[in-house]
């Protein structure tokens, strides 16, 4: 078991469609989506227990991590055909992962760059001091 502080989202998501949406409140990942009619919130936020809901779990969601975030460059690939940029992207990236690095994407956005080169975005985990510690805005 793994202790966190949650974020949680209350939406609609079309007519007589909830949703109450779990999150890491420092990774920022989802780690739970559940999705409810109108009659089932209605019973469930009078005091009803044991109201079923459908449940999106995220398995593979950092819980109780920082998430670092890093803009790397390197050498534009001679194509824009996304399959190159991804390829050179790969390949460029290979260094990283050895230090826990992840892809945040397979890098081929556009983004403003220098003349020459080309960004794209990874991010690693580290763990919280105090998972139940965060700040609050409100």
């Amino acid at each position: 078991m793994k202790i966190t502080t949650a974020s949680l989202t209350f939406g609609r998501k079309g007519d007589d469609n909830y949703s109450i949406e779990i999150e890491d409140a420092h990774s920022h990942n989802n780690i739970m989506e559940l999705r409810l009619s109108g009659k089932e919130l209605a019973l469930l936020i009078t005091g009803l227990s044991g109201v079923k809901a459908e449940c999106k779990i995220y398995e593979k969601a950092n819980i109780a991590m920082r998430k670092e975030v890093k803009r790397v460059s390197m050498v534009s690939p001679e194509s824009y055909d996304k399959k190159v940029v991804a390829g050179y992207v790969a390949n460029d990236f290979a260094k990283y992962e050895k230090e826990g690095w992840q892809l945040w994407d397979d890098g081929t956005r556009s983004q403003q760059n220098e003349v020459g080169r080309h960004a794209y975005i990874i991010c690693r985990y580290h763990p919280v001091d105090d998972p139940l510690k965060v700040e609050r805005y409100y």
